[in-house]
């Protein structure tokens, strides 16, 4: 799903930074993205041991927190393509070594920190926090090149309760806790990140962008 984003969302953003129009867009774009991806991340969190009970053998089935965490780097992928616009835009590719490095070195430094004690998940942790650290650095980086003036607070806001609800999932799972209760907390979660995926004027100018291009792409 990530990767069909990333096709289909880089002809947009290339017709976008062209336009002044563009960083309205990129500002919705950037937290629907977000939002739905992080609900995503929840879902397959509180899915998770039952995904691997139907496609995995026993020997993996106490494997499924990995699938959660993991998820994170994957949604962070997808976001790298957004909040890199600027630098795409003034054609200053060569800046992305500061930021590519940083995220290199952090993954190093927490896989030496979390691997021993916690195998694989804490390769999983590492390789989220340091997609994280990536995405964080580039979008400083970028908004000086191309100021779009992102939403960061209700980007905040998105990773909090993703991060929260997820640890709470977990949490009731690895208790042995009512399986239920992590259908609430997901529930919750998708409730509280729904209201932060886009505003009324937002999605009528998405929308219209959108109908635009299939008119475009028809002719």
């Amino acid at each position: 799903a990530v990767n069909a984003f990333r096709g289909a969302f880089w002809p947009m953003a290339m017709d976008a930074i062209h336009s002044k129009d563009g960083p309205r867009l990129f500002q919705t774009v950037s937290r629907l993205y977000l939002g739905l991806g992080i609900i995503c991340v929840v879902l397959l969190t509180s899915l998770s041991p039952l995904l691997l009970k139907l496609l995995s053998g026993p020997a993996y089935h106490s494997a499924y927190p990995i699938i959660g965490i993991l998820s994170w780097y994957t949604v962070f992928y997808g976001f790298f393509l957004i909040v890199s616009v600027g630098i795409f835009k003034k054609e200053k590719t060569s800046f992305l070594v500061i930021p590519m490095g940083i995220a290199v070195l952090t993954n190093i430094v927490l896989g030496i920190c979390f691997v021993p004690q916690f195998g694989g998940i804490g390769a999983a942790i590492a390789t989220s926090i340091s997609f994280f650290v990536l995405v964080f650095a580039i979008l400083i980086l970028s908004e000086k090149l191309y100021p779009i003036h992102y939403p960061i607070r209700t980007f905040g806001l998105q990773i909090v309760v993703g991060i929260a609800g997820c640890w709470r999932i977990l949490y009731i799972y690895q208790n042995g806790l009512p399986a239920n209760q992590a259908g609430i907390i997901a529930a919750i979660a998708f409730a509280i990140l729904a209201c932060t995926l886009l505003k009324h004027n937002q999605f009528v100018e998405v929308f219209k962008h959108m109908k635009l291009k299939l008119i475009s792409a028809a002719k």
